[in-house]
């Protein structure tokens, strides 16, 4: 399953015609696995379908049995912000190809940059990570 272990490293990956990514073997990815990509404090991430799931699920635990009124104003803000997150719902195919054509700002280039982000993978477009290093020396 994605993010068994920790995933670290970072990689760059191509875009094949048919908009379809190898995620890395070494990311603990099976063919078969489901797989959520969504959108967390304007990242971009790849996470295990039932991890996330269960994520959500403990917001909406917290929710419905608050223990105190802090946790339970951040959990509503939190389910705010999830119920528009996902971006795409997919099935990793037998070459550990995943398809991106519903991810719009990702869509029509032909590299990803994709680094380890605990038990899930943070993903953006190369180019956009190039420019904001290039920024960043400028300013």
């Amino acid at each position: 399953m994605l993010g068994d272990n920790a995933i670290y490293g970072q990689f760059e990956l191509t875009i094949d015609d048919k908009n379809r990514v190898i995620i890395p073997a070494k990311t603990g990815v099976e063919k078969g696995e489901e797989i959520v990509i969504y959108t967390e404090n304007g990242d971009r991430y790849i996470d295990d379908k039932k991890r996330y799931t269960k994520k959500i699920q403990k917001i909406l635990d917290r929710i419905e049995n608050p223990m105190d009124l802090k946790q339970y104003k951040k959990d509503l803000e939190l389910m705010r912000y999830f119920s528009d997150a996902i971006l795409a719902d997919v099935t990793v195919d037998g070459s550990h190809r995943i398809r991106i054509t519903d991810i719009e700002d990702i869509r029509g280039n032909n590299t990803l940059e994709v680094c380890g982000a605990g038990n899930r993978l943070r993903i953006v477009n190369a180019t956009k990570a190039y420019k904001k290093k290039t920024r960043l020396k400028k300013a």
